[in-house]
């Protein structure tokens, strides 16, 4: 933060003696920036209904921490907050219940009130998020297609998007079959849906696909500047 400063403000005294190491500046977060957000997410929370969401993670150092973010309609806009990071001891389902709980009361929100949706992912000690739960669904359901489907979708994005020269040749023959000119979608090892439009931008793409897989098989990949192409 301080070289921005000072290379923002160079006519700026102030900006050149300023100084900030990390531990006033962890301390800045924690006890002044840090607070004053989380009292306004407390005062949102207080007055609004919201859902919470929760995931558990284990960090470098072994320590178990359970997040919790908030979504919070205000003024007509839907806001995503940082609610707390909390330290686990114990990852059974009332322990975790009971961490969640004293969050709420420390900072007196009442969550039996406002509280009106909860998202988590699919352990055992947790409850159910039906997004979540669908998304299972939809990837135990994938298993029963071929494995070529998704092999060949990924197999087409890391082919032409992995080279400059390919993603032009591609872009080039869209253009040529008047197409508007998409790049190839790659499907995610943890989204499962996202496969759908990954299989969805190939099909609307496959007449380029069909006319550029022959060139590039035939090692006349890179000729696509000339006239005769």
């Amino acid at each position: 933060m301080t070289n921005v400063c000072q290379s923002s403000f160079t006519d700026s005294d102030i900006a050149k003696n300023m100084t900030l190491g990390r531990t006033k500046a962890t301390s800045i977060i924690k006890n002044v920036t840090g607070k004053k957000q989380h009292a306004i997410v407390c005062e949102l929370l207080k007055n609004n209904t919201f859902s919470l969401c929760v995931d558990e993670s284990t960090d470098l150092s072994n320590m178990k921490s359970l997040c919790l973010v908030v979504r919070v309609f205000v003024d007509y806009q839907i806001h995503d907050l940082f609610f707390g990071l909390l330290n686990v001891d114990q990852c059974d389902a009332k322990s975790l219940y009971n961490l969640v709980v004293d969050q709420f009361n420390r900072n007196s929100i009442d969550y039996k009130r406002n509280m009106i949706g909860f998202a988590a992912d699919g352990a055992s000690y947790m409850y159910k998020c039906i997004c979540h739960s669908l998304a299972l669904c939809s990837s135990y359901a994938c298993l029963q297609l071929p494995s070529a489907v998704e092999t060949l979708a990924r197999n087409i994005f890391n082919y032409i998007s992995n080279s400059p020269k390919r993603c032009n040749l591609y872009k080039e023959i869209q253009k040529l079959l008047d197409i508007r000119p998409k790049k190839m979608l790659h499907p995610s090892q943890t989204r499962w849906l996202s496969l759908e439009s990954v299989v969805i931008r190939i099909l609307e793409l496959y007449e380029p696909l069909k006319i550029y897989f022959p060139f590039a098989a035939n090692n006349f990949i890179y000729y696509y500047e000339y006239p005769a192409f």
